[in-house]
């Protein structure tokens, strides 16, 4: 992925989403990406009921993977076929605890597509 697209919209290593629901998280690859995994670090207030969502222009999305059962663990989200999208987002709507939604770290990987 390309350099400095690790943060969030406020530049931090981690912070948290309002309590509100829904909420979103979304990152801007730079290009279109073959998207393979994303991994989601979570800490004590995770997203119980959550999906990723893939858009080529950062407006219309396409939920490409959702849960009803989050834990608070790692997630690690494989796609078996990659999913090309500029952006990437986690688009929570259910929160496990009474708190927002805290991500330490959200990993995507994947290949930058040739135009």
């Amino acid at each position: 992925m390309p350099p400095g697209k690790t943060s969030a919209t406020t530049g931090n290593i981690c912070g948290q989403l309002d309590q509100v629901t829904p909420q979103w998280l979304a990152v801007d690859l730079g290009t279109e990406h073959a998207i393979d995994r994303v991994e989601i670090v979570w800490e004590a207030a995770f997203g119980q009921a959550y999906a990723i969502q893939v858009s080529a222009d950062g407006v219309n999305y396409t939920e490409a993977y959702s849960t009803g059962s989050g834990d608070g663990a790692t997630d690690i989200i494989e796609f078996q076929v990659p999913i090309n999208a500029r952006w990437i987002r986690m688009y929570g709507t259910q929160r496990g605890t009474g708190w927002g939604y805290s991500i330490y770290e959200f990993k995507v990987f994947g290949t930058s597509v040739s135009n």
